[in-house]
């Protein structure tokens, strides 16, 4: 009888000691009720504050606790470092990443090793979540779970369920299955996907922003899932420093390819339709904080990146032109003319299209 754990938990982490020393005091009480059963991935992407005895405190008053820390010489991005360590630093049967600010609830990792034992077959399960406010709800501990003030729940459904399609599960209120704490997945499936397959420079791609939702897309499509309703764990909002000063390019390059990914595999129009809208929020939130100096790609990247999706999503366009004219000018007009001109040409499109199908 082999010897692995049946889960690992993956948590990548960078700068970030204080924050990994509440997360670790939710998780590790936990895992340490299962023994070898759950191991502790600690993928530590050359931090040079004091991870590392965080990481070994952690360890030594939970010797139960099967941990695997791996520092690296140098920081090879967030996405490599958690591609990595779910692909070849863990050893478990099945995989679940969390971020080093997201805080178990109590009893959440028995509920998760639970349901995977008594869904072996299964190679996709899904995880309700919660949320707060960081500024707000951040604990100074969180010994055995977060006890905190919740604000939003990403799904209202609580009981557990059996999924036909896993697709089923991007109807609900979360964000469309982008968040990777709320899946946990066989780690074979992520071997096999990442297997050769090269990962472009951070936030330049889909792949290389949301490896796990590209993956998902890809492996789990018409594949049988198991929903946890109760929440299990806390997110924490206006926290995401894996994404500070990318959040534009994420929204106008891997955002865009996402919802191409799901349109082209045939995802139910009401998913669909809300996965748009977050296109048209995304453009004008990132020329908003273009033209204001908040960071992120300039105002002509931004054009550029609406304009390379605008004949495929033409609401891209229209948010474009309608932040154009909140700013009272500050781009070249002649860009403007550009981004008028294909929208107009769309249009005509759509409406010749109308004629002839009348």
């Amino acid at each position: 009888m082999s010897d692995a754990p049946l889960l690992s938990v993956c948590v990548p982490t960078y700068q970030r000691a204080g924050l990994l020393r509440v997360m670790l005091q939710a998780l590790m009480p936990q895992a340490a009720q299962f023994g070898a059963q759950v191991e502790v991935c600690i993928a530590d992407n050359a931090s040079t504050d004091i991870t590392e005895a965080v990481v070994a405190e952690a360890a030594a008053a939970h010797a139960a606790v099967r941990v695997h820390y791996l520092k690296r010489e140098q920081n090879v991005g967030p996405v490599r470092n958690y591609v990595y360590c779910a692909t070849q630093q863990a050893t478990g049967e099945y995989v679940w990443a969390l971020g080093d600010d997201d805080l178990l609830l109590p009893g959440a990792l028995r509920r998760v090793v639970e349901a995977i034992r008594s869904n072996r077959h299964l190679d996709f399960f899904y995880a309700n979540f919660a949320a707060a406010n960081f500024q707000a709800h951040w604990p100074e501990s969180a010994v055995g779970g977060y006890g905190g003030e919740i604000t939003e729940l990403a799904c209202s459904f609580l009981q557990n369920r059996h999924v036909r399609y896993w697709q089923e599960l991007l109807d609900s209120s979360s964000s469309m299955g982008t968040q990777v704490y709320a899946h946990i997945v066989r780690r074979s499936v992520w071997t096999e996907f990442w297997h050769a397959r090269a990962i472009a420079p951070d936030y330049r791609s889909l792949e290389s922003t949301y490896p796990h939702t590209c993956m998902l897309i890809d492996k789990a499509w018409d594949k049988p899932a198991y929903y946890l309703g109760a929440p299990h764990l806390v997110q924490f909002n206006g926290r995401a420093g894996w994404a500070d000063g990318n959040g534009t390019r994420i929204a106008l390059v891997s955002l865009p390819q996402f919802v191409s990914r799901l349109d082209d595999r045939g995802l139910g129009l009401h998913a669909l339709i809300r996965a748009r809208g977050y296109l048209k929020d995304a453009v004008m939130d990132g020329f908003r904080n273009a033209v204001s100096g908040r960071g992120g790609p300039d105002a002509g990247e931004v054009m550029a990146l609406s304009l390379a999706m605008g004949d495929r999503y033409p609401e891209m366009l229209e948010a474009l032109l309608i932040a154009i004219q909140e700013t009272g000018g500050h781009v070249v007009p002649e860009v403007v003319d550009v981004v008028r001109d294909a929208l107009s040409r769309l249009q005509h499109q759509q409406s010749g299209g109308a004629a002839t199908a009348a």
